[in-house]
């Protein structure tokens, strides 16, 4: 990793960033590998040494299980440098073993000469509980707001790390809530802003009404699979992220222009002006330069709003508990949400604040380690089926030397080449080789 940096002669910004973490499910299988003369078996839980001390002071005993997911660690640069340097079997890491993994990954890397200036993940259980690990005060509780979701690294390195919350499945989370929306017997909620209801059906009633009364629809992406998704459809980026961006926002105000009472779509209309700026910067592949950039302004004001509808009906003293929670997203989704804002924000005044830089909104997000995933699955009997540990194992250094060093989603990805072997002789040096 350290090597092939040092061989791009990269500046400042190639040895700074962050860490992306996710894990994926595997095959529960035993397996053995001969490596080096020597035989073991591979398929158990490893989570390092500290996590089998705690493990067995909680149990009292020693005990092996098959691991069922790989939790996988990448490093991405501020310049779009990335390298997947590690992975860890496991039966989904909690937040103690995450706490462990992240500060040895941050160690060992500062040792190579990588810095660490922010985590990026998902907004799991045991995510979250990692991140609140973080902000524990005397009384045991924990509110990573008030300190920004940023802390200092353990470490010292005189170096702050922010957490942030992946915006691709915090927009899922968001549409997820509004699906969940409306006066249905089914419906689990009814979210209320300002007096104004924001329900699934309006987004149903827009897209009908696109489809029937314009010829050249405004929303011609909108299909069935964005209003009715199924269980499968519901997992992608996509389908959630055009129902919430600009064009959803510009249908939404000529539907409502048409009706005539429209009054009952003012707070979808602002939740839409919200989203979509989200959207459009955390998709945008122009870096930030300064603090002054419109688009951090769009996201304060964005930050500002969904913490005015929360208070709103957080201290609405005509309706009961029950009611004030169906009115709100779920606090997963509030919380995620001031992660990404609050997060990425300190980031960047930590960036700018020491030696300029940039920082590209569309690379912070997790897609990375997707990507990884979506081809280990790939190389083994189809993108559906996972592999086991030990196949995950040897196909990591084909993925690293398959991949481009310098991540796509940057306005430098298309000049990016691929890592490089430096041989003295062919590997197979009987065969010919065609050109």
């Amino acid at each position: 990793m350290r090597k092939e940096a040092e061989k791009r002669g990269m500046t400042d910004d190639g040895w700074e960033g962050g860490i992306m973490f996710d894990e994926m499910s595997i095959q529960e299988d035993l397996q053995i590998n001969k490596r080096g003369g020597k035989t073991q078996l591979v398929g158990f839980v490893n989570m390092g040494q500290e996590s089998e001390c705690i493990r067995f002071f909680m149990n009292g005993k020693e005990e092996k299980k098959l691991a069922s997911h790989v939790l996988q660690l990448v490093y991405l640069a501020d310049n779009g440098y990335r390298f997947p340097f590690c992975h860890f079997p496991t039966t989904e890491a909690n937040s103690s073993e995450l706490f462990n993994i992240f500060w040895r990954a941050v160690s060992c890397l500062h040792k190579w000469g990588f810095k660490v200036g922010f985590a990026c993940m998902d907004g799991s259980s045991n995510n979250r509980s990692f991140l609140k690990m973080h902000f524990m005060d005397d009384m045991n509780s924990a509110n990573p707001r008030k300190e920004q979701f940023t802390t200092t690294s353990l470490y010292g390195y005189n170096q702050k790390v922010s957490f942030i919350m992946d915006p691709s499945h915090l927009f899922k989370k968001i549409r997820n809530n509004i699906l969940k929306s409306g006066s249905r017997q089914y419906d689990k909620r009814l979210l209320q802003c300002k007096g104004k209801y924001i329900c699934w059906e309006y987004w149903i009633g827009a897209y009908q009404w696109d489809r029937n009364k314009n010829t050249c629809r405004i929303h011609y992406k909108l299909t069935d699979a964005h209003l009715f998704p199924d269980t499968q459809q519901k997992m992608r980026n996509k389908l959630a992220e055009e129902v919430l961006n600009e064009d959803m926002l510009t249908l939404f105000k000529a539907y409502q222009n048409d009706l005539h009472d429209g009054s009952h779509l003012d707070a979808t209309v602002e939740l839409l002006q919200h989203t979509s700026k989200l959207i459009k910067t955390f998709r945008d592949r122009r870096p930030i330069m300064s603090m002054d950039d419109i688009r951090l302004k769009d996201n304060e004001d964005a930050l500002q709003w969904f913490l005015n509808w929360e208070n709103s009906i957080l201290h609405d003293d005509t309706q009961d508990s029950q009611s004030r929670k169906r009115s709100l997203m779920s606090v997963e989704t509030r919380d995620d949400l001031v992660s990404l804002l609050m997060g990425f924000n300190e980031l960047c005044k930590n960036k700018f604040s020491k030696n300029g830089g940039s920082i590209v909104p569309a690379r912070l997000n997790t897609d990375i380690v997707e990507n990884i995933f979506c081809q280990q699955r790939a190389k083994f009997n189809g993108p559906t089926t996972n592999p086991t540990y030990l196949q995950y194992c040897y196909t990591v250094n084909s993925i690293i030397l398959g991949q481009n060093t310098t991540s796509n989603n940057s306005n430098t990805g298309s000049t990016a080449s691929p890592y490089a072997m430096s041989l003295s002789k062919p590997i197979h040096p009987a065969k010919k080789i065609r050109v």
